[in-house]
């Protein structure tokens, strides 16, 4: 049975993008006997386990390795020669990596990296010598294929200059529009949970709590938007290092009320939790990859206020189905999110325009055909999925 070695830089103990869309790819490749090993960087939750269980996904642990040394090369070597995949893909640990090499070697036909990378700056350019550009390029040569999660990633990987252009495709992340159902019933089953009534607006974001996420300026913002809109609300989704932090920022704002903090949501896609809002705001402050949550929450029919960086553009398209700010811009943040709490009708047609997009543009069953192809496995014989 050909095998495809799937490696994630991550820990599956929640149904995030990553797991998501390695299920949607061994349900696309099981009708052609292909079966898929899924490693991160420990065992998956039982949560996981269960909700991914396919008869052909398989799983397995590579622990995260520092530089690109003998453990690194060993760590691989032990997977190749368990599993004998026909196709090595590896994710989120960057680009530069023993797997390449070590795979090619020990018989892997196709290496594939899948770059979902945010980017710290605006500056693309490695800024590298001759020396490590030389190095890097080396390092990458056995790769067959870069898939970029999204137009401003691809753009990235060719600025970089260490992959040859040719080998460099942008398919966007797509995501399970067909879990957005039963809008109403998870709207009020979430917001019975944390006490908001039916007809209060709800601001939301879902995501790492971090700064790079952008959580900080949504409160900041809160400050002015409760002042002229008092019975706004706004759920703060996930786990982070700032979390603590961010939670004093909104005590000593004064709106500590206003705001409500979930913690990790285990699959907010399947389980709804979008549905109880009325906007949803991804504020990054680095360059965003591709905003994965912004996808789902589109596909539940919501207008999106996203912050000028990276791929959130490419979903969000400013006056269309969302409004777009700069870095930064708390004023802008506000009145984006003032206008689209007092208009009704602004606010879903936004929200229809975001669901048409997801629909169109970000169905999970279309782009996995479209990672098929390049990663060389043939979809003639692939039957839409249910």
């Amino acid at each position: 049975m050909p095998t495809l070695l799937y490696l994630a830089a991550l820990k599956p103990d929640k149904l995030g993008g990553v797991e998501i869309f390695c299920h949607a790819l061994a349900k696309a490749v099981q009708p052609l006997g292909w079966s898929v090993v899924f490693c991160g960087e420990a065992a998956p939750s039982d949560e996981v386990k269960h909700s991914l269980a396919l008869p052909n996904l398989r799983f397995d642990v590579l622990p995260r390795q520092a530089g690109l040394g003998l453990s690194q090369a060993f760590g691989i070597g032990r997977l190749v020669l368990r599993y004998r995949p026909d196709v090595l893909m590896y994710h989120l640990a960057g680009i530069l990596s023993t797997y390449p090499r070590v795979g090619k070697l020990l018989g892997v036909k196709r290496v594939v990296y899948q770059d979902g990378t945010s980017r710290r700056s605006a500056s693309l350019a490695l800024g590298w010598g001759g020396v490590k550009v030389s190095m890097a390029r080396f390092l990458t040569a056995p790769i067959d294929t870069v898939i970029a999660m999204s137009s401003y990633v691809e753009h990235a990987v060719r600025a970089e200059g260490i992959v040859a252009f040719d080998k460099i495709h942008a398919i966007v992340s797509g995501v399970d529009v067909h879990a957005a159902v039963n809008l109403d019933r998870k709207r009020a089953f979430w917001r019975n949970r944390y006490g908001i009534s039916h007809g209060v607006p709800v601001i939301l974001q879902v995501g790492w709590i971090v700064p790079e996420k952008g959580f900080d300026k949504l409160l900041e913002a809160a400050q002015r938007i409760i002042q002229e809109e008092p019975s706004t609300r706004f759920v703060m989704v996930g786990e982070g290092s700032y979390r603590k932090h961010y939670e004093l920022l909104s005590e000593q704002l004064g709106i500590a009320d206003h705001v409500v903090w979930t913690g990790a949501v285990s699959n907010p896609l399947h389980d709804g939790i979008y549905a109880m809002a009325d906007v949803y705001c991804q504020l990054s402050q680095w360059q965003e990859a591709c905003g994965f949550t912004v996808r789902e929450a589109m596909a539940y029919r919501l207008p999106i206020v996203a912050t000028n960086v990276g791929g959130l553009p490419e979903a969000v398209r400013h006056g269309h189905n969302g409004l777009v700010v700069e870095l930064q811009d708390v004023s802008a943040i506000a009145e984006s999110i003032l206008t689209l709490v007092r208009d009704t009708s602004l606010r879903k047609d936004y929200g229809e325009q975001s669901r048409r997009i997801a629909v169109e543009e970000f169905n999970v069953e279309t782009t996995i055909r479209q990672y098929l192809d390049y990663i060389g496995i043939s979809t003639d014989d692939i039957r839409p999925m249910s």
